[in-house]
């Protein structure tokens, strides 16, 4: 999602984001992205449509692919038992 200094990464470890701590950095993610977005255009279009778009229209991404992410997420969480990851 966002880059993060090696030792907050060791933290996090195989846990996922909690949908709060995404809603919390949506600002932070969506500012990524449209970096990411700008300098790799054909890229992050063909990325963000497999990993979080599906049939969503591409002019979108900037709300579907968040909540997107948050589904996905809650569902590693709820449903397949990973644990959450939540800092404040």
């Amino acid at each position: 999602m966002l880059p993060a200094a090696a030792r907050i990464n060791a933290k996090k470890r195989d846990k996922i984001p909690a949908p709060k701590l995404i809603e919390r950095q949506r600002g932070a993610i969506l500012e990524y992205w449209e970096i990411l977005h700008k300098h790799q255009q054909q890229r992050f279009k063909k990325e963000i449509k497999v990993a979080l778009l599906g049939n969503h229209a591409f002019d979108t991404w900037k709300g579907e692919g968040v909540t997107q992410l948050q589904n996905s997420c809650n569902y590693l969480i709820e449903t397949r038992g990973f644990e959450a990851w939540d800092v404040r």
